[in-house]
């Protein structure tokens, strides 16, 4: 019998995830979950496969924004800027309009990450959208869909193939699936009940 073992959000994308025993579930995905994204200073994404150092940050939501904390222990409280002007935002192949938060917190982050970023709030998450056989569901500043699935079973089998344990933090999952035989059946999963 499939048991959900763990379940993780991850507020700032690429950031470290923060482990949960519940979440609100809205038609985007998790609550908090990958609402807020660092772009280079043309607006295109940037995740940890690029900038490894980000999954050091650690980023929790708070009731009036995000606390971001450093692995130094230097922590800043960002709060989404509702007046300012919404940017264009690449996020793979699709363009996103985000809220910038004050420069201060860019120069926070880059002091810390080693190159020029901004943070931009995804404050609409209904202006993005996956393709899907039904016609497009919304999606936030995750990848490519809104809810993200590894069975404990799929690591096993993964990490045999490589000849070494692999942490399932490195996926990134929403949700950690134990007690499935068969490997890699969360794959073809469209409905969890």
């Amino acid at each position: 019998m499939a048991v959900l073992q763990a379940i993780y959000t991850y507020p700032l994308k690429s950031a470290a995830g923060v482990p949960l025993s519940r979440s609100p579930l809205e038609p985007w995905g998790l609550a908090h979950d990958r609402r807020w994204m660092l772009v280079d200073p043309g607006g295109r994404f940037v995740t940890g496969r690029a900038l490894g150092a980000l999954v050091r940050l650690q980023a929790q939501p708070s009731p009036d924004g995000l606390r971001l904390r450093w692995h130094d222990g230097s922590t800043v409280q960002v709060r989404p800027d509702s007046g300012a002007v919404a940017i264009p935002v690449q996020v793979w192949r699709d363009q996103v309009l985000a809220q910038p938060v004050d420069g201060v917190i860019d120069d926070w982050l880059s002091e810390r990450l080693g190159r020029p970023l901004r943070l931009v709030y995804l404050a609409d998450p209904l202006g993005r959208r996956f393709d899907d056989a039904g016609g497009g569901g919304l999606v936030s500043f995750a990848d490519g869909l809104p809810l993200l699935a590894i069975s404990t079973r799929s690591l096993q089998v993964l990490s045999s193939w490589v000849g070494r344990d692999l942490d399932l933090r490195r996926f990134r999952p929403n949700l950690v699936i134990d007690g499935l035989e068969q490997p890699f059946v969360e794959d073809r999963w469209s409905v969890l009940r």
